[in-house]
C-alpha cells in the first residue's frame, strides 16, 4: 500500500493497523483491482453482479483498495485544503492525496472516509465500526463500499483513455451497441426488446445503465459494469464499439445518423458519468471525448415499444 494512504502508518496511529483477512481481486474495463479488508470472507457474500467480475489473481499493476472498520481520529489529522463541498461529500487535496469525505444529512462527523493517491492506484476507504454491521451476514455490494463507485472509476478510467456512461450496452454478434440516455429513456427497453427479438447469433447484456467506453490499442472496446438498473443482468465481457444510438422515444421507429461533431460532443456530455469533478479530470476526459466523437458511428434511435426498432439494428447492423 502506498504510504500516504495508509493513514495507519502516520504517526500516532500505530495502535490501529489492522489485520488482514478478506482478499479479493476484480477485473473491471480491463483494469485489475486487488482488494483487502479486516472483515471474515465467511461472515457475508459478494454481490452476484459484483462477483462476476472477480478473477483469480490480479496483475502486478492492479489497483489497491483497503478497508479498515474503524475511523482515524480526524480531528488530529491534516486533511489538506478543501476542494469540492456538497452534501454529503467533501472532497480535499494535500500534497496529491485526495481525502472523500462522507457526511450523512444532519451528522457532523463522516461515516466513510476514502483515501486516493493522485493517480487513483491506491486507496484506503475507512468505515465507522458499525458499518461491518451491516454487511455481516449480508453482502458487499460495491468495490468501494461508497455510494457509488463511480467516484473513483471516473478518474481511473480518464487516465486511460476510458469513460463511463450512462447507458446500457449489449454484444450482438461480437459488436458492442451502445444505448444512451438518461433515466427513462429506454435504455433498459432497449435490452428488453433486443434479447426477445431473437435475430442475433449472440446477444450478451454487457449492463443496463452505467458502461465503460475505452480507447485501446487504437480501437474504442465496450466494458460491463456491475451498476445496474431494473435488469441485474451482468457481463464482464468487452467487445469492439459498433456503434452508439442517442434514445428518443417516439411514435416512429427510425435510426437517424448524426454527423455534427458539436451535436454528438453534446449529447455525449448529457450522458457522461461524472465524478466529484476537478479541473484536471475535465481537461482529460474531454481529450477523451473528442476522440471517441472523432471516430464513431452516432445514430439517433427513436423508438416506440412495439419492438419494430430491432429490424431497423438488424439492418443497421448487418
Amino acid at each position: 500500500m502506498h504510504p500516504e494512504i495508509d493513514m495507519l502508518t502516520w504517526p500516532g496511529l500505530e495502535a490501529m493497523r489492522p489485520v488482514w483477512r478478506h482478499a479479493q481481486s476484480f477485473r473491471v474495463g480491463g483494469v485489475d483491482v486487488r482488494l483487502r479488508s479486516t472483515l471474515d470472507p465467511a461472515s457475508f457474500r459478494v454481490k452476484p453482479q459484483l462477483l462476476a467480475f472477480a478473477v483469480e489473481q490480479a496483475g502486478a499493476e492492479a489497483i489497491r483498495f483497503s478497508h479498515v472498520f474503524d475511523m482515524p481520529p480526524l480531528d488530529a489529522l491534516d486533511l489538506g485544503t478543501v476542494a469540492y463541498r456538497q452534501p454529503p461529500w467533501i472532497l480535499s487535496v494535500r500534497d496529491g492525496i485526495w481525502f472523500y469525505r462522507c457526511v450523512a444529512a444532519g451528522e457532523d462527523s463522516p461515516f466513510c472516509l476514502a483515501v486516493f493517491s493522485d493517480d487513483y492506484r491506491y486507496a484506503c476507504v475507512y468505515h465507522r465500526p458499525e458499518t461491518a454491521a451491516g454487511i455481516v451476514g449480508g453482502e458487499w455490494s460495491s468495490i468501494a463500499l461508497l455510494p457509488t463507485d463511480q467516484i473513483w472509476l471516473c478518474p481511473l478510467m480518464a487516465d486511460r483513455q476510458g469513460l463511463l456512461l450512462h447507458a446500457s450496452a449489449v454484444i450482438l454478434d461480437g459488436k458492442a451497441f451502445v444505448f444512451a440516455g438518461k433515466s427513462g429513456a429506454g435504455k433498459s427497453t432497449t435490452v428488453e426488446l433486443l434479447r426477445r427479438a431473437g435475430c442475433f447469433r449472440q446477444t450478451e447484456v454487457l449492463c443496463d445503465d452505467r458502461i465503460i467506453v475505452r480507447r485501446l490499442d487504437g480501437h474504442w472496446q465496450v466494458h460491463g459494469t456491475w451498476s445496474h438498473g431494473s435488469i441485474p443482468d451482468v457481463s464482464p465481457a468487452s467487445a469492439p464499439l459498433g456503434g452508439i444510438f442517442l434514445l428518443e422515444q417516439s411514435g416512429e421507429n427510425r435510426l437517424i445518423p448524426v454527423t455534427d461533431p458539436s451535436a454528438i460532443l453534446h449529447a455525449l456530455l448529457a450522458v457522461l458519468i461524472r465524478p466529484l469533478p476537478t479541473d484536471t479530470w475535465w481537461r482529460t476526459v474531454l481529450g477523451v471525448l473528442e476522440s471517441l466523437v472523432r471516430e464513431s458511428h452516432v445514430d439517433i434511435m427513436q423508438f416506440d415499444r412495439s419492438g419494430n426498432i430491432v429490424k431497423r439494428l438488424a439492418e443497421r447492423m448487418s
